[in-house]
């Protein structure tokens, strides 16, 4: 199941019901990105220019407890918004993600326990149609590089360990490309602008999907009549 252009994971799961249930698919394969925890991310403005949803730029707003706290206070709340006014104009962020509405949602802990449901429900619905689920996770390209600060390589890695830890929990397939892109990012481009691959890039997907589904036995078995047709070429 590649993921259409655009779509979320909300969006992904009520496509997969409308439109695939019926199929006899061997095996699906869900596709993840880090900018796919959003429920919707775009929305469009009156000459079709895509927009940030509220939920998107909501999303750069931090829930801690000392938040809460703030919200309570005029004074407090005021000092705030000043302050991230200046960080604004600045751009001061750690990370790059931090600044973009679209990742950064990835390393917040909530998102997580809806992407659990979604990821339940695509476990019953493959089952039913008896066949078997698998994710694949492509990273951020920034990653890569921000995975060479050793003393940050844990929280860089944050949203593929919080999935790996989903898949592993409702016992799915699951290969993390953020490794094998790390090391073959060093000699390679395989992002042409951070998020969509280079010719390279897909090739290299291509062939690190291949491995990850023969060494987990999830390629389908061959038909006799699919050896005919191999003999005859």
């Amino acid at each position: 199941m590649p993921e259409c252009q655009g779509t979320r994971l909300y969006q992904e799961v009520l496509f997969f019901k409308t439109y695939l249930q019926q199929t006899e698919a061997d095996l699906v394969i869900w596709t993840y990105c880090l900018n796919d925890n959003h429920k919707f991310l775009h929305r469009f403005d009156e000459k079709a220019g895509m927009l940030w949803t509220d939920e998107a730029v909501e999303s750069l707003k931090t829930t801690s407890l000392i938040d809460k706290m703030v919200s309570r206070s005029y004074l407090l709340s005021e000092l705030k918004l000043r302050i991230l006014a200046k960080q604004k104009e600045r751009q001061v962020c750690r990370f790059p993600w931090e600044c973009v509405p679209d990742f950064h949602i990835a390393w917040k802990d909530e998102p997580w326990t809806q992407y659990q449901e979604y990821l339940g429900e695509m476990k019953r619905l493959t089952r039913q149609m008896q066949s078997r689920l698998a994710i694949v996770v492509f990273p951020y390209e920034p990653q890569l590089e921000q995975l060479d600060r050793m003393q940050d390589a844990e929280y860089v890695s944050k949203p593929q360990r919080r999935l790996t830890a989903l898949c592993q929990k409702y016992e799915v397939p699951c290969l993390d490309l953020l490794p094998a892109f790390h090391e073959k990012g060093r000699a390679v481009k395989l992002f042409r602008d951070g998020i969509h691959l280079t010719e390279e890039g897909h090739q290299f997907t291509a062939a690190q999907i291949y491995i990850f589904l023969h060494e987990k036995n999830l390629l389908p078995p061959v038909r006799p009549e699919q050896h005919l047709v191999s003999e005859l070429h």
